[in-house]
């Protein structure tokens, strides 16, 4: 006797997650706070001060974020545009969807707050923006309220804006000296992760005022937070060392910006080249004055010397100067017929990168870098769930590849291709899960046929027979049996797998990809090391038309763009009989973060690759 089938019914329904309800806050104040940061959006300070003193007088609460808003809008330079990232509204329809759903809750104080604010529209002096700030600063502290690290930023930004009017005044040295105290709570909190705009403002006035001494501690203080100076933060230092002569500093200096700055700024160049129509550029005297020595600063050993910056001479200078690009040879200027050089990443720098980039794959992420995402457009970072395994993966290859292909530094893989990005090149991904394997073994077979030692890198699921054609199968086989590929696990991400191997081997091993890496600069912490170092060892590719006669085994031709022969960055140009000169790189049509520029991308610059050329006189 047959069992009957049981009537199951429909699948049950999935539980929805009970969202959880935020703490019911008071319409006023939730009124006050939006209508404050519409204020913010449109930088009408006084207006938001209007509302402010109403709300008090009205005995309406000020949220905490209310109260650093303020503080924000405290240290805004009206005259410039400037974007504050204070969670405010992009547009009046938006702003008009938000006021709609507030509607119901608008009392007669609150239409009489804004009524007597609306046409308030007159712009708050520096010296009334600081009253202002202070008192807030001091509501907050009867309220047992904690400055934050915006708070703390928009403090030390306004004092130092304001010291900088009258640098010379005993009120200004009195506002930079309270700005910089402010900067020692900020670093005494435990609550606060100090940021570089933090020191930034600091830097400027003081290197306003020639005081050499602090900009060389905030150097110092910044080099112990693990921060990293960016190009403007050079600015400051620069004119500072600049003004007061201590051509040790500016040539250290130099050395900094030629190892950090790929491309340097319009302004940076103009400082860099003011130095040498300094009178002081020709005598040493300044040297036996110079305080570099009585501060340490170890992230600047790694760059190279470009000194010295002294000619007894004098220096000859010439801006707009031709390059050939194929060979490196400079056509024109005082350094006309010279020829520039590859320069490489420091020993010190390139094992950095290599060790920050194994900190990523077994701990998820470097420390000190607080975003989620890994860059690059590539979502979030990857979930440590499983870490011995991850591990374990790791620690495997690393055993093979030291036992294919030797040890660290041993130039032992001439060329490393990114097999995903070549094999997915050109190719509908939604159309097809695997890679096109053909292309790939075109790549590999070009360097094989130039007697390249090769190793490809390739996700293990692309060789899964469930995935992989037949067709493929004896192109695999083949890589497998010469050890040419590597497999990468589950869970782990392809480009770990290959930088490790590309810098592992050594500095004469080039990788194939068009891959441009925004999530490792963006991860590592070590931004413009790793682009340093894309440009010497990235080969980038495309295919051409098919070659052969139609019912063969046709293969598409291989386009490689190499590296070029020399480095696009300040360096020095060695001139026999001569203590030699410099060279900077100008911006050219297409560079890419100009933000000093005041562009992403620059779109006015020259399109041809031009230089400005520094030589030392000739004696004769």
């Amino acid at each position: 006797m047959s069992e009957e089938k049981k009537d199951v019914g429909p699948p049950p329904k999935k539980k929805r997650k009970l969202k959880i309800r935020s703490k019911r806050v008071d319409p006023l104040v939730l009124q006050t706070r939006r209508s404050i940061q519409v204020c913010a959006s449109t930088k009408e300070i006084q207006k938001a001060f209007d509302l402010y003193d109403k709300a008090r007088m009205s005995g309406i609460d000020i949220e905490n974020n209310t109260f650093h808003c303020l503080l924000s809008l405290c240290c805004v330079d009206e005259e410039h545009e400037r974007k504050l990232h204070v969670g405010t509204p992009r547009g009046k329809d938006q702003d008009a969807q938000k006021s709609s759903n507030t509607k119901a809750v608008t009392n007669e104080d609150m239409d009489s707050l804004r009524d007597d604010a609306v046409e308030s529209k007159v712009k708050l002096s520096l010296k009334d923006r600081k009253k202002r700030a202070f008192e807030i600063k001091q509501r907050m502290d009867e309220l047992g309220l904690q400055l934050n690290e915006n708070g703390y930023a928009s403090i030390i930004r306004l004092l130092c804006t304001v010291s900088n009017i009258d640098p010379k005044s005993i009120s200004a040295s009195d506002d930079l000296n309270y700005a910089y105290d402010f900067l020692g709570q900020a670093e005494a909190s435990k609550d606060v992760r100090v940021k570089l705009r933090l020191y930034s403002p600091l830097l400027e006035s003081y290197g306003l005022r020639s005081d050499l001494k602090m900009v060389l501690q905030l150097w110092k203080q910044i080099e112990i937070q693990g921060l990293s100076i960016t190009e403007l933060e050079y600015q400051y230092m620069m004119k500072c060392a600049i003004s007061v002569g201590d051509d040790v500093l500016v040539e250290r200096l130099l050395s900094s910006i030629a190892e950090d700055i790929p491309i340097p700024s319009n302004d940076t160049l103009t400082i860099i080249i003011s130095w040498f129509r300094d009178e002081r550029s020709s005598s040493s005297s300044s040297s036996a004055k110079s305080l570099w020595s009585s501060v340490a600063i170890n992230s600047t050993e790694s760059a190279p010397d470009v000194g010295p910056l002294i000619s007894p001479t004098g220096w000859s200078i010439d801006l707009n100067c031709g390059i050939d690009v194929l060979t490196g040879r400079l056509k024109e200027g005082c350094l006309k017929d010279s020829f520039l050089q590859p320069v490489a990443l420091s020993q010190k720098t390139w094992n950095d990168i290599l060790d920050m980039n194994e900190t990523i794959v077994k701990k998820g992420s470097v420390e000190g870098h607080l975003s989620e995402f890994q860059g690059g457009r590539k979502g979030k970072k990857r979930e440590n769930e499983d870490v011995p395994k991850r591990i374990s993966d790791w620690d495997q290859f690393k055993d093979w590849l030291q036992k294919h292909f030797g040890d660290l530094n041993s130039n032992g893989i001439d060329v490393v291709i990114d097999g995903a990005n070549v094999g997915y090149f050109e190719c509908n991904t939604k159309a097809r899960k695997h890679v096109e394997y053909r292309q790939i073994d075109w790549v590999i077979q070009y360097f094989e046929k130039m007697g390249k030692k090769v190793l490809m890198f390739l996700h293990e699921r692309h060789f899964s027979k469930k995935l992989m054609p037949k067709w493929a199968e004896p192109i695999t086989k083949r890589w497998v049996e010469a050890n040419i590929v590597y497999k990468t696990p589950f869970n782990a991400n392809d480009d770990w797998y290959w930088l490790h191997a590309a810098l592992y081997s050594g500095i004469n091993t080039l990788v194939v990809t068009n891959d441009e890496c925004r999530d490792h600069h963006f991860q590592m912490l070590a931004h413009r090391s790793f682009l340093r170092w894309k440009e010497r060892h990235r080969i980038t590719f495309s295919f051409g038309g098919f070659t052969g006669e139609e019912g063969t085994d046709r293969e598409r031709e291989v386009r490689l763009n190499f590296p070029k022969r020399y480095s696009r960055r300040i360096q020095r140009i060695h001139v026999e009989n001569s203590i030699g000169g410099f060279v900077i790189p100008l911006v050219k049509k297409g560079d890419k973060d100009r933000f000093l520029d005041g562009e992403f991308i620059a779109e006015t610059a020259p399109d041809e690759e031009m230089y400005a050329c520094i030589s030392a006189k000739s004696s004769s």
